[in-house]
């Protein structure tokens, strides 16, 4: 899923490297955080055009945010643990102390970020369809309710 592989891989960067790179990346998320996230979805989706595709792309441009934030507090508390400083200690590379030592311990919550982000684009995707901003050839519970409401306004109109 694009938005917790973007958020894990930018969490695991920042809270490692530190830093500037840190700061960069987090007033980034921080600025992506601080606009209403359904309308900059709206519009994108407007502007796009209703496909699968862009709604899995401004999806994951827009929620990212979260999950890097979750997995940096994490790799903040772990880069200092005992294990890390040995591997460092015996001149470990860096991506690799991230990739085999950092990632096993911060994947629980990598996980449950998951499970969370798959109900919110879920939720997400089916009020685009409701609104008519969905990919019209995929079914959606917004576009069953949408034609639900649809088929309820022309049986009760005389």
């Amino acid at each position: 899923m694009l938005i917790v592989g973007i958020g894990a891989v930018v969490g695991l960067i920042a809270g490692y490297a530190g830093g500037w790179i840190d700061q960069t990346l987090m007033r980034l998320a921080d600025t992506i955080i601080s606009f209403p996230g359904l309308v900059i979805i709206l519009a994108a989706i407007a502007v796009f055009g209703p496909s699968q595709r862009n709604i899995v792309l401004v999806l994951g441009g827009i929620l990212w945010p979260g999950t890097a934030r979750l997995v940096r507090s994490q790799t903040l508390t772990l880069r200092n643990w005992e294990f890390v400083e040995a591997a460092r200690a015996i001149g470990t590379r860096n991506w690799q102390i991230i990739v085999f030592h950092i990632l096993p311990n911060v994947l629980p919550s990598i996980i449950v970020a998951t499970t969370i982000a798959i109900a919110n684009a879920i939720l997400i995707e089916a009020n685009l369809s409701f609104l008519g901003l969905g990919d019209p050839l995929a079914p959606s519970w917004g576009r069953m309710l949408n034609s639900a409401r649809k088929l309820y306004i022309l049986e009760t109109r005389p």
